[in-house]
C-alpha cells in the first residue's frame, strides 16, 4: 500500500549506518565488465569497493567530510569533491555515485 511505502522510504531515509552488497555490470565503448559493488554509509561518509571476478580490489572510492579519496592498485590516490566527475575522469565509467544511496535502498 502507498501507506507502507512512504513510511518504508521515512524510516530507510533516517538510517544512518547501513551497507549494501551487490552486483554491477560495467560498460563502455570499449569493454564490459562486472564486478561486485560493496557500499558501506555512515551519516554523510561512505566507502565503495569494487571487487574483480577473483576478488582483487579494482578500485576504492571513500569520502570522508565532502572530499572523496580514489584508489587503484599500483597507481597514486586521486582526491576530488566531485567523486562523479573523478571516476569518470580517472576509470572511464560513468557511476551515478551521488544517486547510489537512494538506488541501493530503493528509495524515491
Amino acid at each position: 500500500a502507498p501507506a507502507d511505502w512512504s513510511q518504508r522510504n521515512q524510516k530507510l531515509i533516517k538510517q544512518g549506518v547501513w551497507q549494501a552488497k551487490g552486483r554491477i555490470g560495467i560498460k563502455t565503448a570499449n569493454q564490459s565488465s562486472s564486478a561486485t559493488l560493496i557500499w558501506q554509509q555512515n551519516g554523510t561518509n561512505y566507502d565503495l569497493v569494487l571487487l574483480g571476478p577473483l576478488g582483487q580490489t579494482v578500485a576504492s572510492l571513500k569520502q570522508r567530510r565532502g572530499l572523496a579519496e580514489l584508489t587503484i592498485p599500483e597507481h597514486p590516490v586521486y582526491q576530488s569533491y566531485d567523486a562523479e566527475a573523478m571516476v569518470a575522469e580517472v576509470l572511464g565509467w560513468q557511476l551515478p555515485i551521488n544517486s547510489l544511496p537512494y538506488w541501493l535502498r530503493a528509495l524515491d
